[in-house]
């Protein structure tokens, strides 16, 4: 095998596909990317079972080849290659060559490699860009890790939206305390409805580009645009995700106030409450809502006022709303809409296993909904 190709896209393809090299392989060949120069291009490979990466990039096909070595040190030399272009040579070891740096890697045994899933089961097609932010919104409160398996992973689900076919992308944090959904108009073919890794998926999705397309059968997820190809294996589906619409559309219809103000000031202020607390982000902090107004309140020990920042905002109702919150599930959710003008309302009825959550929303449009459930709620307002 001999190649030239382009320097930079050689390593950014490397850092992309090295993201499905899993930190324990099962099998010394799990821990390779495997490359194959033929046709005027060059593809990357990395695949643990649960998630694999293919990606091809032009190239300059001197001599065509086949080769595994390991993702770990092709990572670390492709990061350091500073010439314009790359060229690799496979003759009993793998050589890399760019600008002034040479490198030689030994090979792998490439037969234990496995075969890649092919895409399959096409179900519909999606705008990079629109994936990827719909996959950031429902990341936020995501514990991979969470003891309940209800509660990790991604849900995402293609259902009608304001009209049109829409994919959803829904996430819940481990103690069933926030919800995220976000949701963008695409082209669908069949039914969709599956949970997956979310690390696992946002690592593919930020890689992709231009059309998406998205294949689903036997308990995997594929997504595929000009250059790259993902399979993701799927958890069982989860029926605490599969109700969030239920539960999302009762707290809607619950909300008896609301209160505006801009997410980016609101989350500002939130991070500078928790940092009085002990426990950073897990931090509780006060929020006063009064009519014209938002305070944010840092509490120490038998409620003494370490600090408070009061914002502008405009609520509909002439009462004041006092509540207890985590600063760090507000937080996600006021990141996840960015510079927007935000509406926060106080639902009456218990739309969360446990208790009546803030129901918040980007004012400028209705493809982002999230749930966070105060710790205290509607208490009389401290002194």
């Amino acid at each position: 095998m001999k190649i030239r190709t382009e320097r930079k896209a050689l390593a950014d393809t490397i850092q992309w596909v090295a993201q499905a090299i899993p930190k324990k392989p099962q099998a010394p060949a799990l821990s390779g990317i495997r490359i194959t120069a033929a046709d005027g291009a060059l593809t990357l490979a990395a695949f643990d079972y649960d998630a694999g990466h293919t990606a091809t990039i032009p190239a300059e096909v001197l001599t065509e080849g086949d080769v595994l070595v390991s993702g770990r040190y092709l990572l670390m030399i492709a990061s350091g290659l500073r010439g314009d272009e790359a060229e690799l040579v496979l003759d009993g070891q793998l050589t890399i060559k760019s600008g002034r740096s040479t490198y030689r890697m030994q090979p792998m045994q490439l037969d234990e490699f496995p075969t890649l899933p092919t895409f399959s089961g096409r179900v519909g097609v999606i705008d990079a860009d629109a994936l990827t932010r719909i996959v950031g919104v429902a990341t936020g409160p995501v514990d991979d890790d969470a003891v309940y398996e209800e509660t990790r992973g991604i849900h995402l689900e293609a259902s009608e939206h304001a009209g049109s076919n829409a994919l959803w992308a829904v996430g819940i944090d481990g103690g069933a305390r926030s919800i995220h959904a976000a949701a963008s108009t695409w082209s669908q073919d069949a039914a969709l409805s599956i949970d997956l890794p979310s690390s696992s998926l946002t690592a593919a999705v930020k890689g992709m580009t231009g059309a998406v397309e998205i294949g689903h059968t036997d308990g995997t997820l594929s997504l595929r645009d000009n250059a790259r190809t993902v399979t993701l294996r799927s958890y069982a589906l989860a029926k605490s995700r599969s109700n969030w619409r239920t539960i999302m559309d009762r707290a809607a219809d619950g909300t008896v106030a609301s209160v505006t103000t801009t997410a980016k000031d609101l989350r500002t202020a939130l991070t500078r409450a928790a940092a009085f607390g002990d426990d950073g982000r897990e931090s509780y902090v006060g929020l006063i809502v009064e009519p014209d107004s938002i305070s944010v309140r840092a509490h120490g020990a038998e409620d003494v006022v370490l600090g408070e920042d009061v914002l502008e905002g405009e609520m509909e109702s002439e009462e004041t709303v006092w509540f207890g919150i985590n600063a760090g599930l507000l937080g996600l959710a006021l990141g996840a809409l960015g510079d927007a003008q935000v509406g926060i309302g106080f639902a009456t009825t218990g739309c969360l296993p446990s208790g009546k959550p803030l129901y918040i929303w980007p004012i400028d449009r209705d493809d982002v909904q999230i749930l966070v459930l105060p710790r205290t709620w509607m208490g009389e307002t401290p002194a």
